[in-house]
């Protein structure tokens, strides 16, 4: 076990420092002093050490890696306490979620666009989830996905995904069954071990960013860190749908399939995006039964060594000729259009709402929950929005309007 993997954050009289331990060999910053803000000037940080009893070598250690983290545009996190500094949060809140001492999250379900579906959405503490989107603002969005990955990034969409496969003759479609939960926290630690940051501090924030449920028998595999208490888990966690930086991990997580399946679509002179865990090929050549076969047998193969799973009863050879649907949306001509039965569920819901009243109409379509429905609508509209905005403006209005009188206000919704 290296020099890091050995080390114990000390607690001070009301929190824990952000200095070290003298017989300690973790560099957790030594710079970071009860009360202080970091210091980023290596000059002072070396002094400070210095004063704080802090070895030549410990305090270079910590230095160099600032250095190796803060290249990539990311900011340094030295120990679990630093995080904590960094945060806000208690820190010894934040040693229980590691230890799995609690489950600090809440379930609920939200609808999927097929009707009568939902998937469940676990929703973290508020404690927890302001540190786990400093950790995707400050450490994980840097970190650069594929190219071919649309979801969960600043400046990408599910319509921009989908007009790179305009026009195109032939659609094959794939779904990653357990696309969050295939991310465990070994991968995560891995992810977070490759941009520079200490073993034991990607450990730490890998167990902030991931969940083990009720439930769950994924094995575990001894960790390096057996010596430090609490930190043994029965099983590992993976990334939980509804967390904040869960995406944008799993982006990461599935780079090297993406990676794999870029290369498979080149070879077969094909399109390849995916958005989220919806994987799309387009092509304009003519493609025979045995090819089509054999890209089919390419595909399934890197998504399996990849470590993920195909879904198999979504996957889709749609043929020339057949409707093209990509994203919920047409691709079969030279724009983007809504399907005719997404644009009538809209309309029938917002007059459905208006007529009836918003907890009548949710019960009647068999919704499980008031928000999930109205955060259902407000997505569809805002997707309407983005291919067809003549048709959604109007509707919008009137569902603003609905949403008012029911004293569900826009500013409300956002605190859901």
């Amino acid at each position: 076990m290296d020099k890091l993997s050995n080390a114990w954050m000390v607690r001070g009289a009301r929190s824990p420092t952000w200095g070290l331990a003298r017989d300690s060999h973790h560099p957790p910053g030594a710079g970071y002093t009860e009360g202080r803000p970091p210091i980023d000037s290596p000059a002072l940080y070396r002094s400070l050490g210095r004063r704080n009893g802090v070895t030549s070598s410990v305090i270079d250690e910590a230095l160099e890696q600032m250095r190796r983290v803060r290249s990539q545009g990311l900011t340094p996190v030295l120990t679990l306490g630093h995080l904590a500094h960094q945060t806000g949060a208690p820190y010894l809140y934040l040693r229980r979620v590691v230890q799995r001492r609690q489950d600090p999250y809440t379930e609920f379900s939200r609808p999927k666009r097929e009707r009568g579906k939902s998937r469940t959405i676990a929703a973290p503490a508020p404690v927890l989830m302001d540190v786990q989107r400093w950790l995707l603002t400050n450490v994980v969005s840097p970190i650069p996905a594929h190219g071919a990955s649309y979801a969960y990034q600043q400046g990408r969409s599910a319509v921009q995904c989908a007009q790179l496969h305009l026009g195109a003759s032939w659609l094959l479609k794939f779904d990653l069954h357990d696309f969050f939960h295939s991310v465990n926290e070994r991968t995560v630690q891995s992810i977070l071990r490759a941009v520079g940051y200490n073993s034991l501090v990607s450990f730490e924030m890998a167990r902030v960013c991931t969940r083990v449920p009720g439930g769950i028998t994924w094995p575990h595999i001894r960790s390096a860190y057996q010596a430090i208490p609490g930190y043994s888990a029965p099983v590992l966690g993976y990334l939980p749908q509804g967390a904040p930086a869960s995406g944008a991990l799993a982006n990461l997580a599935a780079r090297p399939m993406d990676e794999a399946l870029s290369s498979v679509a080149d070879r077969y002179r094909m399109t390849y995006t995916r958005y989220a865990d919806d994987m799309t090929f387009s092509t304009l050549r003519s493609l025979d039964r045995s090819t089509l076969t054999r890209c089919v047998s390419e595909i399934s193969a890197a998504v399996s060594d990849a470590r993920f799973r195909l879904h198999r009863k979504k996957t889709r050879v749609v043929p020339p000729g057949a409707r093209k649907i990509v994203l919920g949306l047409l691709v079969d001509g030279e724009r983007l259009r809504l399907p005719r039965h997404t644009r009538r569920g809209l309309e029938d819901h917002v007059r459905g709402v208006a007529k009836f009243g918003i907890g009548a109409h949710v019960e009647h379509a068999g919704y499980s929950s008031l928000q999930g429905f109205v955060n259902h609508i407000d997505g569809l509209l805002a997707y309407g929005h983005g291919v067809d905005p003549a048709w959604s403006k109007p509707l919008a209005a009137q569902w603003e309007h609905l949403m008012n009188a029911a004293g569900l206000t826009a500013q409300e919704r956002r605190l859901w």
